[in-house]
């Protein structure tokens, strides 16, 4: 019988987001108030077979014009195969925004020869401020005679970002006890942290054909806060390489006490993988979840052991007879102390196989 070798050929991938392109970032959602500048580090990792040069550019089309982002390095040059590089994309707010101007925008990461193209979106927020400003219209000081009245005029002005109101007074300390009791603003909302997030697809330790190319994703985020803004930022990393191979980001604010998250990972990667996701509000991470999965194609996955030890034993004696022939033999007893551990990992005819490939019978 003859044994037939083959690899798998690559499923179609969308051109948002090629395999061979693979985008990280050290924050995705950057928050800031009036004037503050941010660095955020972009990782490109070549996924691909030869070195390459990637064009980095920003689309910010759909974010306010009081932020400003800029690329460090328009080029990206000389990545080796299964190499990493970072580079620095600049966020900047402007004078004048207000929470209504958070949004987002898009890192667009390209390679030169053959076009391939991958995107990945930080989300920008504006953080809440209360600043006054009062300034005299007139010049001082004043000269005035016994008996002048003199009607002065102050500019008021608010420098934060929300709606606010202002308490005025003048030669005596205000009742700001009494004004606060009837003027302070409903409380910003905030997460309470008894927030619950549960994975309901894929579950832990579980195995999944991915021939199709696509893994179904569900996750339940539960005992949410009513009108406070949640951040939801799923990914996916390699157990082998330790490497990030995907991530998918998504914003909530609502009145539900609960929500489902329903996505994809479109995937042709075989092996062990930790899919962790993380719950955050306002920048502040609230609670995080992982889960193991054995991804493979056509075969499945089984568990891989390892043993080892020390080994001694004493002697023993005894007969053995069958058919035509008599003797004796001699073996020994042994004990000894191992260890045994076993991993889910994807199988073949004959046992553990590399990632990407498959064997199997040529006919039986």
């Amino acid at each position: 019988m003859t044994l037939l070798l083959s690899v798998l050929s690559p499923l179609a991938m969308p051109a948002s987001a090629s395999d061979a392109i693979l985008l990280s970032s050290d924050v995705n959602h950057v928050t800031l108030s009036d004037g503050q500048v941010q660095n955020v580090t972009l990782t490109i990792h070549n996924n691909g077979s030869s070195i390459e040069d990637y064009n980095v550019s920003i689309d910010d089309s759909g974010l306010s014009a009081v932020w400003q982002i800029v690329a460090s390095e328009d080029v990206v040059s000389n990545v080796f195969p299964t190499w990493s590089k970072n580079t620095t994309i600049i966020v900047r707010l402007l004078g004048g925004a207000t929470p209504s101007d958070s949004g987002s925008f898009d890192v667009i990461v390209k390679d030169s020869d053959t076009n391939e193209t991958s995107s990945h979106t930080i989300h920008v927020s504006v953080a809440p401020s209360y600043q006054g400003s009062l300034q005299s219209a007139v010049e001082m000081p004043i000269m005035m005679d016994q008996g002048d009245v003199v009607n002065l005029t102050f500019n008021l002005t608010n420098l934060g970002t929300v709606q606010d109101s202002f308490l005025l007074d003048v030669e005596s300390a205000p009742d700001l006890a009494a004004w606060w009791a009837s003027q302070q603003p409903e409380p910003w909302p905030e997460a309470s942290g008894n927030e619950t997030l549960l994975f309901n697809a894929p579950l832990d330790n579980s195995t999944h054909d991915v021939t199709n190319g696509s893994l179904p994703i569900d996750v339940t985020l539960g005992i949410l806060e009513s009108e406070v803004a949640y951040d939801l930022e799923l990914s996916a990393t390699n157990d082998a390489t330790g490497l990030e191979v995907w991530s998918y980001n998504v914003s909530h604010n609502g009145t539900n006490s609960s929500v489902d998250i329903t996505t994809s990972w479109s995937t042709i990667l075989l092996g062990n993988f930790t899919l962790s996701g993380e719950l955050s509000s306002n920048g502040t991470s609230l609670l995080s979840e992982d889960v193991q999965v054995c991804l493979y194609a056509l075969f499945g996955c089984g568990y891989s052991n390892n043993s080892g030890g020390n080994q001694s034993g004493g002697n023993s004696t005894g007969n053995e007879t069958g058919g035509n022939s008599t003797g004796n033999e001699t073996g020994g007893n042994s004990t000894g102390n191992g260890s045994n551990t076993s991993r889910i990992t994807p199988v073949g005819l004959g046992g553990n196989i590399p990632a990407g490939w498959s064997i199997f019978w040529h006919d039986d």
